[in-house]
């Protein structure tokens, strides 16, 4: 959440975001539609109200399904600990956790929230990491020049006794964040300083890994031994659009095709002009159909900054 944020969001109560049981009738029907897999992100997907709510119903979904979905959460993770018990009862196995910076003094400039909220993360990460039979953990890392990118060796160093992913994340332009190529620290300088500091510190370096599905997002490193791996996503400069199989829905209902495109469809108000489940699926296919082969039809990261007005926040879309 921006630093003017509220702290809890109560769907029901504004006009303007899909109720709970809306949407719990969109997920009911994109499953039905053959979604296999889930994920909740935002902004802070901790602060609705009915997030419970909404774990139980997907919990029912995967009950009644032959093979359960994939789930997740992408979270900052200041409220993940009260909600582990309702990921492991509906299913939920996939956490990603954002974390740009492993030094406390830097968290509030990052984060624009309170130092104290660093330790409480570092804690909730090593709670969930431990629980390896119930989840699969991966920290993200926006790395930005001049800010975190020396930080690099010290998240590294994380897999080498923990069993999670770090992901590193080339910094994507968006309305609001002060985007600069010259900020943009990109994957190739990621892997070079990955493997000067492996070599420099262990004797030895990651070594590919190939991806762990046709549509899998980042690029995949793991040191021989070490129990962890490393995920680069390098949207800018090696974009991974082609394989791109996702749609998001948001909090007020729109269905977009891709994180940099500037079209939505809204299914909240299909709904409220209601429209049967056939109405909803010809919304939803016309949206896929519309989707670009890269970066929402933007040539390169330049013409992305340019249009960044045209398009929705970060915090609206999800990761």
């Amino acid at each position: 959440m921006p630093e003017e944020g509220d702290d809890t969001v109560v769907p029901n109560a504004s006009p303007n975001l899909l109720t709970t049981e809306e949407l719990q009738r969109l997920t009911s029907l994109f499953v039905g539609l053959g979604v296999k897999k889930i994920r909740l992100t935002g902004g802070e997907p901790t602060i609705r109200s009915d997030l419970g709510q909404i774990m139980e119903h997907l919990g029912d979904v995967n009950a009644g399904l032959p093979k359960p979905l994939s789930m997740g959460i992408t979270t900052n993770g200041v409220r993940l600990k009260k909600f582990l018990p309702h990921f492991r009862a509906a299913g939920l196995r996939n956490i990603n956790l954002s974390l740009d910076t492993l030094v406390s003094a830097k968290f509030p400039l990052l984060a624009r929230k309170p130092k104290e909220w660093h330790e409480r993360i570092l804690k909730v990460l090593k709670e969930a990491v431990a629980q390896e039979e119930h989840f699969t953990v991966k920290l993200n890392c926006v790395l930005l020049k001049g800010v975190n990118e020396e930080e690099i060796g010290d998240f590294v160093n994380l897999t080498q006794h923990m069993p999670l992913e770090v992901r590193f994340l080339e910094f994507m332009p968006f309305d609001g964040n002060s985007w600069s190529a010259n900020r943009l620290v990109p994957q190739e300088k990621i892997v070079e300083t990955m493997q000067q500091h492996l070599h420099s510190h262990s004797g030895t370096g990651a070594e590919r890994l190939p991806p762990d599905s046709l549509n899998d997002v980042a690029n995949l490193w793991k040191v021989p031994g070490w129990r962890g791996r490393i995920g680069i996503i390098a949207s800018m400069t090696d974009a991974f659009c082609g394989g791109c199989n996702r749609i998001r829905l948001t909090s007020d209902g729109q269905l977009r095709n891709c994180l940099f495109g500037e079209e939505g469809w809204s299914l909240r108000d299909e709904i409220r002009n209601g429209a049967c489940d056939d109405q909803l699926t010809t919304a939803i296919a016309t949206a896929v159909k519309a989707k670009y082969f890269k970066l929402g039809g933007k040539r390169d990261m330049h013409e992305v900054k340019e249009r960044a007005k045209l398009g929705l926040p970060m915090i609206a879309l999800g990761g």
